[in-house]
Protein backbone atom coordinates (compact mmCIF):
# COMPACT_ATOMS: atom_id res chain seq x y z
CA UNK A 1 0.00 0.00 0.00
CA UNK A 2 2.34 2.52 -1.43
CA UNK A 3 -0.31 5.19 -0.42
CA UNK A 4 -0.36 4.49 3.49
CA UNK A 5 3.26 4.13 3.83
CA UNK A 6 3.52 7.83 2.58
CA UNK A 7 0.92 8.96 4.72
CA UNK A 8 2.83 7.01 7.85
CA UNK A 9 5.88 8.67 6.96
CA UNK A 10 4.55 12.09 6.90
CA UNK A 11 2.52 12.02 10.33
CA UNK A 12 6.23 10.09 11.48
CA UNK A 13 8.45 13.20 9.92
CA UNK A 14 5.71 15.95 11.75
CA UNK A 15 5.40 14.74 14.98
CA UNK A 16 9.04 14.58 15.17
CA UNK A 17 9.31 17.96 14.02
CA UNK A 18 6.38 19.16 16.72
CA UNK A 19 8.31 17.41 19.35
CA UNK A 20 11.75 19.06 18.51
CA UNK A 21 10.02 22.63 18.25
CA UNK A 22 8.39 22.40 21.35
CA UNK A 23 11.94 21.01 22.96
CA UNK A 24 13.73 24.13 20.92
CA UNK A 25 11.03 26.51 22.53
CA UNK A 26 11.35 25.28 26.38
CA UNK A 27 15.26 25.29 25.42
CA UNK A 28 14.96 28.66 25.06
CA UNK A 29 12.43 29.86 27.71
CA UNK A 30 15.19 28.28 30.08
CA UNK A 31 18.02 30.00 28.69
CA UNK A 32 15.91 33.58 29.03
CA UNK A 33 14.85 32.45 32.40
CA UNK A 34 17.99 32.54 33.35
CA UNK A 35 19.05 36.52 32.74
CA UNK A 36 16.85 39.09 34.30
CA UNK A 37 15.02 41.15 31.49
CA UNK A 38 15.36 45.17 32.48
CA UNK A 39 11.69 46.29 33.18
CA UNK A 40 10.63 49.89 32.75
CA UNK A 41 12.01 52.28 34.78
CA UNK A 42 9.87 54.20 36.96
CA UNK A 43 10.29 58.04 38.56
CA UNK A 44 10.95 57.74 41.82
CA UNK A 45 9.98 60.63 44.10
CA UNK A 46 6.02 62.33 43.35
CA UNK A 47 5.69 63.07 39.68
CA UNK A 48 3.29 65.71 40.74
CA UNK A 49 5.84 67.65 41.02
CA UNK A 50 6.99 67.97 37.56
CA UNK A 51 3.28 68.97 36.74
CA UNK A 52 3.83 71.77 39.00
CA UNK A 53 6.55 73.25 38.04
CA UNK A 54 5.93 73.12 34.30
CA UNK A 55 2.48 74.94 35.04
CA UNK A 56 3.90 77.30 36.48
CA UNK A 57 6.96 77.68 34.26
CA UNK A 58 4.46 78.19 31.43
CA UNK A 59 2.28 80.40 33.29
CA UNK A 60 5.11 83.03 34.15
CA UNK A 61 6.79 82.53 30.43
CA UNK A 62 3.68 82.88 28.43
CA UNK A 63 3.15 86.16 30.33
CA UNK A 64 5.64 87.82 28.26
CA UNK A 65 4.15 89.30 25.13
CA UNK A 66 7.30 92.05 24.39
CA UNK A 67 10.61 91.81 25.81
CA UNK A 68 13.30 94.53 25.45
CA UNK A 69 16.61 94.79 27.12
CA UNK A 70 20.68 95.24 27.33
CA UNK A 71 23.17 92.41 28.44
CA UNK A 72 26.79 92.78 28.78
CA UNK A 73 28.58 88.79 29.39
CA UNK A 74 32.19 88.31 29.80
CA UNK A 75 33.50 84.55 27.61
CA UNK A 76 36.88 83.21 28.40
CA UNK A 77 38.84 80.42 27.26
CA UNK A 78 41.60 79.14 29.12
CA UNK A 79 44.09 75.79 29.49
CA UNK A 80 46.34 73.61 27.58
CA UNK A 81 44.25 73.49 23.79
CA UNK A 82 44.99 70.62 21.67
CA UNK A 83 47.23 72.20 18.90
CA UNK A 84 45.31 71.75 15.60
CA UNK A 85 47.54 73.13 13.09
CA UNK A 86 49.28 71.24 10.44
CA UNK A 87 52.44 69.45 11.79
CA UNK A 88 51.39 70.64 15.28
CA UNK A 89 52.23 68.65 18.31
CA UNK A 90 51.18 68.51 21.94
CA UNK A 91 49.57 71.41 23.07
CA UNK A 92 49.37 75.22 22.85
CA UNK A 93 48.19 77.95 26.67
CA UNK A 94 45.82 79.44 25.99
CA UNK A 95 44.06 82.52 27.79
CA UNK A 96 41.34 84.97 26.09
CA UNK A 97 38.81 86.83 27.41
CA UNK A 98 35.73 88.90 25.34
CA UNK A 99 33.39 91.04 26.71
CA UNK A 100 30.14 91.47 24.75
CA UNK A 101 27.58 93.94 25.11
CA UNK A 102 23.42 92.85 23.37
CA UNK A 103 20.87 95.08 22.96
CA UNK A 104 17.87 93.13 22.32
CA UNK A 105 13.88 92.88 21.58
CA UNK A 106 11.82 90.22 21.07
CA UNK A 107 7.93 90.85 20.34
CA UNK A 108 6.01 87.64 20.39
CA UNK A 109 3.19 88.21 18.85
CA UNK A 110 4.44 89.62 15.80
CA UNK A 111 6.97 86.56 15.93
CA UNK A 112 10.24 88.75 15.58
CA UNK A 113 13.21 89.10 17.54
CA UNK A 114 16.49 91.45 17.14
CA UNK A 115 19.78 91.53 18.66
CA UNK A 116 22.90 93.47 18.34
CA UNK A 117 26.32 92.83 19.86
CA UNK A 118 29.41 94.65 20.04
CA UNK A 119 32.29 92.42 21.19
CA UNK A 120 36.04 93.75 22.26
CA UNK A 121 38.38 91.72 22.07
CA UNK A 122 40.88 91.28 25.01
CA UNK A 123 43.84 89.83 24.92
CA UNK A 124 46.47 88.93 27.72
CA UNK A 125 49.44 88.72 27.48
CA UNK A 126 52.20 85.60 29.06
CA UNK A 127 51.94 86.69 32.65
CA UNK A 128 47.84 86.89 32.32
CA UNK A 129 47.19 90.28 32.65
CA UNK A 130 44.80 91.98 29.88
CA UNK A 131 46.61 94.15 27.55
CA UNK A 132 45.19 97.93 26.59
CA UNK A 133 45.06 97.23 22.92
CA UNK A 134 41.14 95.82 22.00
CA UNK A 135 38.99 95.90 19.44
CA UNK A 136 35.24 96.28 18.85
CA UNK A 137 33.43 93.57 16.39
CA UNK A 138 29.82 94.10 15.72
CA UNK A 139 27.37 91.28 14.85
CA UNK A 140 23.42 90.74 15.10
CA UNK A 141 20.51 89.30 13.38
CA UNK A 142 16.88 89.67 13.27
CA UNK A 143 14.73 86.58 13.34
CA UNK A 144 11.14 86.01 11.58
CA UNK A 145 8.49 83.63 10.76
CA UNK A 146 9.97 83.41 7.08
CA UNK A 147 13.81 83.75 7.70
CA UNK A 148 17.14 84.86 9.33
CA UNK A 149 18.86 88.18 8.57
CA UNK A 150 21.99 87.96 9.63
CA UNK A 151 25.04 90.14 10.05
CA UNK A 152 28.48 88.54 11.03
CA UNK A 153 31.19 89.91 13.01
CA UNK A 154 32.86 93.45 11.54
CA UNK A 155 35.25 95.64 12.48
CA UNK A 156 33.44 98.49 13.70
CA UNK A 157 36.79 100.83 14.73
CA UNK A 158 38.63 100.05 11.20
CA UNK A 159 37.51 102.54 8.59
CA UNK A 160 39.12 100.98 5.43
CA UNK A 161 37.46 97.30 6.74
CA UNK A 162 35.10 96.20 4.47
CA UNK A 163 31.43 97.27 5.32
CA UNK A 164 29.10 94.30 6.94
CA UNK A 165 26.93 92.05 4.41
CA UNK A 166 23.70 91.30 5.49
CA UNK A 167 23.25 87.65 4.76
CA UNK A 168 19.56 86.26 4.04
CA UNK A 169 19.25 82.68 5.82
CA UNK A 170 16.56 79.84 6.81
CA UNK A 171 14.59 80.33 10.12
CA UNK A 172 16.57 77.34 11.03
CA UNK A 173 20.14 78.98 11.00
CA UNK A 174 19.06 80.75 13.93
CA UNK A 175 21.14 78.24 16.40
CA UNK A 176 21.17 80.00 20.37
CA UNK A 177 23.49 78.14 22.42
CA UNK A 178 25.69 78.76 25.93
CA UNK A 179 28.77 80.13 23.76
CA UNK A 180 26.56 81.06 20.45
CA UNK A 181 26.88 84.17 18.99
CA UNK A 182 23.41 84.41 18.43
CA UNK A 183 22.04 85.62 21.19
CA UNK A 184 18.53 84.59 22.75
CA UNK A 185 17.37 86.01 26.41
CA UNK A 186 14.77 82.92 26.54
CA UNK A 187 18.05 80.57 26.41
CA UNK A 188 18.67 81.60 30.16
CA UNK A 189 14.97 80.51 30.85
CA UNK A 190 14.99 76.90 28.98
CA UNK A 191 16.55 73.42 29.43
CA UNK A 192 19.04 74.30 26.24
CA UNK A 193 17.09 73.38 23.40
CA UNK A 194 13.92 72.32 25.60
CA UNK A 195 11.18 74.45 27.08
CA UNK A 196 10.64 73.17 30.85
CA UNK A 197 7.33 72.43 29.93
CA UNK A 198 7.81 70.20 27.02
CA UNK A 199 10.64 68.35 28.73
CA UNK A 200 8.81 67.99 32.24
CA UNK A 201 5.15 66.65 31.02
CA UNK A 202 7.09 64.36 28.99
CA UNK A 203 8.79 62.31 31.79
CA UNK A 204 5.61 63.05 34.08
CA UNK A 205 3.21 61.58 30.82
CA UNK A 206 5.79 58.63 29.55
CA UNK A 207 7.79 57.75 33.18
CA UNK A 208 5.91 54.44 33.76
CA UNK A 209 6.07 53.18 30.31
CA UNK A 210 9.20 54.11 28.78
CA UNK A 211 12.79 53.05 30.02
CA UNK A 212 13.86 55.96 30.70
CA UNK A 213 16.40 54.72 33.52
CA UNK A 214 17.31 56.04 36.65
CA UNK A 215 14.88 59.46 36.96
CA UNK A 216 14.13 61.06 40.85
CA UNK A 217 12.06 64.44 41.68
CA UNK A 218 12.13 65.69 45.04
CA UNK A 219 11.32 68.75 46.92
CA UNK A 220 13.13 71.06 49.62
CA UNK A 221 11.11 74.13 50.07
CA UNK A 222 10.95 76.01 46.98
CA UNK A 223 13.36 74.02 45.18
CA UNK A 224 12.39 70.70 43.11
CA UNK A 225 15.77 68.93 42.12
CA UNK A 226 14.79 66.91 39.08
CA UNK A 227 17.38 63.77 38.08
CA UNK A 228 18.59 61.84 35.47
CA UNK A 229 20.96 59.46 35.61
CA UNK A 230 23.41 57.77 36.41
CA UNK A 231 23.90 56.37 32.70
CA UNK A 232 25.54 56.14 29.87
CA UNK A 233 24.79 59.75 29.17
CA UNK A 234 25.97 60.89 32.85
CA UNK A 235 23.75 62.23 35.42
CA UNK A 236 22.20 65.49 34.76
CA UNK A 237 20.39 67.94 37.63
CA UNK A 238 18.09 70.10 37.37
CA UNK A 239 16.86 72.69 40.09
CA UNK A 240 14.15 74.64 39.65
CA UNK A 241 13.10 77.70 41.65
CA UNK A 242 9.23 77.83 42.52
CA UNK A 243 9.91 80.95 44.52
CA UNK A 244 11.60 83.08 40.90
CA UNK A 245 8.89 81.44 38.16
CA UNK A 246 10.07 78.00 38.44
CA UNK A 247 12.71 79.12 36.01
CA UNK A 248 15.94 76.77 36.32
CA UNK A 249 18.73 77.77 38.58
CA UNK A 250 20.59 75.03 38.48
CA UNK A 251 21.75 73.27 35.57
CA UNK A 252 24.43 70.69 35.98
CA UNK A 253 25.70 67.42 34.72
CA UNK A 254 28.80 65.82 32.85
CA UNK A 255 28.96 63.93 29.86
CA UNK A 256 29.53 60.35 30.77
CA UNK A 257 32.19 58.12 29.09
CA UNK A 258 33.12 61.83 27.43
CA UNK A 259 35.50 64.01 29.43
CA UNK A 260 33.42 67.13 29.87
CA UNK A 261 31.73 67.97 32.88
CA UNK A 262 28.96 71.13 32.68
CA UNK A 263 27.83 73.92 35.59
CA UNK A 264 24.73 76.43 34.79
CA UNK A 265 23.74 78.84 37.39
CA UNK A 266 21.34 81.84 36.91
CA UNK A 267 19.24 84.15 38.88
CA UNK A 268 15.95 85.77 38.19
CA UNK A 269 14.48 89.10 38.80
CA UNK A 270 10.94 90.05 39.00
CA UNK A 271 9.59 92.81 36.55
CA UNK A 272 6.12 93.63 37.39
CA UNK A 273 4.67 90.33 37.87
CA UNK A 274 7.10 88.22 35.87
CA UNK A 275 10.21 86.31 36.35
CA UNK A 276 12.86 87.18 33.79
CA UNK A 277 16.73 86.17 33.97
CA UNK A 278 19.44 89.04 36.02
CA UNK A 279 22.40 86.84 35.87
CA UNK A 280 24.22 84.03 34.88
CA UNK A 281 27.12 81.53 34.58
CA UNK A 282 28.02 78.66 32.47
CA UNK A 283 31.51 76.75 32.81
CA UNK A 284 32.41 73.91 30.11
CA UNK A 285 35.38 72.11 31.31
CA UNK A 286 37.11 69.52 28.96
CA UNK A 287 39.39 67.08 32.24
CA UNK A 288 41.14 65.58 29.50
CA UNK A 289 42.54 68.31 28.02
CA UNK A 290 41.58 70.44 31.21
CA UNK A 291 40.36 73.33 28.86
CA UNK A 292 37.56 75.41 30.27
CA UNK A 293 35.66 77.85 28.57
CA UNK A 294 33.29 79.80 30.92
CA UNK A 295 30.86 82.37 30.49
CA UNK A 296 29.10 85.32 32.90
CA UNK A 297 25.85 87.16 31.88
CA UNK A 298 24.33 90.48 33.47
CA UNK A 299 21.12 91.70 32.66
CA UNK A 300 21.65 95.15 32.82
CA UNK A 301 18.35 96.23 31.20
CA UNK A 302 14.46 94.64 31.36
CA UNK A 303 11.56 96.04 29.78
CA UNK A 304 8.84 93.95 29.49
CA UNK A 305 5.09 94.42 27.80
CA UNK A 306 6.15 97.71 26.78
CA UNK A 307 5.36 98.42 22.82
CA UNK A 308 8.46 97.96 20.49
CA UNK A 309 8.54 100.28 17.39
CA UNK A 310 8.97 98.36 13.32
CA UNK A 311 11.70 100.41 13.10
CA UNK A 312 13.71 98.28 15.59
CA UNK A 313 13.48 95.19 13.59
CA UNK A 314 15.27 96.90 10.49
CA UNK A 315 18.48 96.18 9.16
CA UNK A 316 19.75 99.40 9.88
CA UNK A 317 19.64 98.40 13.49
CA UNK A 318 22.31 95.81 12.83
CA UNK A 319 24.62 98.09 11.12
CA UNK A 320 23.49 97.71 7.92
CA UNK A 321 23.58 100.80 5.37
CA UNK A 322 22.65 101.98 2.22
CA UNK A 323 24.50 100.00 -0.35
CA UNK A 324 25.93 97.30 1.43
CA UNK A 325 26.21 94.08 -0.22
CA UNK A 326 23.09 91.51 0.61
CA UNK A 327 24.03 88.08 0.01
CA UNK A 328 21.03 85.44 -0.19
CA UNK A 329 22.76 82.12 1.49
CA UNK A 330 19.48 80.20 0.59
CA UNK A 331 19.44 80.66 -3.59
CA UNK A 332 23.04 81.99 -3.67
CA UNK A 333 22.60 85.72 -5.31
CA UNK A 334 23.34 88.54 -4.37
CA UNK A 335 22.56 92.67 -4.95
CA UNK A 336 22.71 96.21 -3.02
CA UNK A 337 20.93 97.23 -0.24
CA UNK A 338 18.28 99.67 -0.63
CA UNK A 339 16.51 100.95 2.22
CA UNK A 340 13.68 102.48 0.24
CA UNK A 341 13.00 98.11 -0.36
CA UNK A 342 14.71 96.22 1.95
CA UNK A 343 14.18 92.23 2.04
CA UNK A 344 11.15 92.00 3.87
CA UNK A 345 10.34 89.04 5.43
CA UNK A 346 13.33 87.57 3.64
CA UNK A 347 11.36 87.26 0.37
CA UNK A 348 14.17 85.22 -1.86
CA UNK A 349 14.60 87.28 -4.97
CA UNK A 350 15.43 86.00 -8.52
CA UNK A 351 17.19 87.45 -11.19
CA UNK A 352 15.20 88.12 -14.29
CA UNK A 353 16.90 87.53 -17.34
CA UNK A 354 15.79 90.63 -19.63
CA UNK A 355 18.47 92.56 -17.89
CA UNK A 356 21.24 90.04 -19.05
CA UNK A 357 19.65 88.87 -22.51
CA UNK A 358 19.26 92.91 -23.14
CA UNK A 359 23.02 93.18 -22.08
CA UNK A 360 24.26 90.06 -23.98
CA UNK A 361 22.46 91.50 -27.72
CA UNK A 362 24.43 94.98 -26.69
CA UNK A 363 27.38 93.67 -26.24
CA UNK A 364 27.43 91.52 -29.35
CA UNK A 365 26.21 94.72 -31.60
CA UNK A 366 28.70 96.61 -29.74
CA UNK A 367 31.75 93.65 -30.64
CA UNK A 368 29.85 93.83 -34.35
CA UNK A 369 30.62 97.70 -35.13
CA UNK A 370 33.79 97.60 -32.93
CA UNK A 371 34.80 94.74 -36.03
CA UNK A 372 33.16 96.44 -38.64
CA UNK A 373 35.13 99.64 -37.87
CA UNK A 374 38.80 97.54 -37.74
CA UNK A 375 38.31 95.86 -40.83
CA UNK A 376 37.31 99.18 -42.84
CA UNK A 377 40.27 100.74 -41.04
CA UNK A 378 42.87 98.16 -42.30
CA UNK A 379 41.23 97.99 -45.67
CA UNK A 380 41.82 101.80 -46.17
CA UNK A 381 45.55 101.79 -44.66
CA UNK A 382 46.35 99.13 -46.80
CA UNK A 383 44.96 101.39 -50.06
CA UNK A 384 46.96 104.24 -48.75
CA UNK A 385 50.28 102.20 -48.59
CA UNK A 386 49.84 100.62 -52.11
CA UNK A 387 52.34 101.56 -54.82
CA UNK A 388 51.28 103.99 -57.68
CA UNK A 389 50.50 102.06 -61.03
Amino acid sequence: MRSNSGVGNTMSGWSASRVSGRTLLAFAVGILCLFPTRAPAQLRGDKALLELVASEWRANYAAIRTWQGKVEYVSRAYGNFPDKRPGGKGVVPVDEETVTEVEFALDVPANKYMFFAIETKKPRDKNGRIGDKSKRYGSGGIRTAKGFFEVGGWDMDTESHQRPSLILRSVTDFIPGDFSTHFDPTWFMRLRVHEVYDRLMFYHKKAEVLAIGKVSVSREGNLVTFTEGPGVAGIHKQVFDLGQGANPIDVSGDGGKVPVTVKRTRSFEKIGTIWVPKTAYMKNTNTKYNVVHERKTTFLKNILNEPIPDEVFSPEKLGIRQKDLVQDARVGIQYRYDAASPPEELVIRRRSWVPYLVAGLVAIAAGGLFLAWRLRWRKTKETGNAPGV
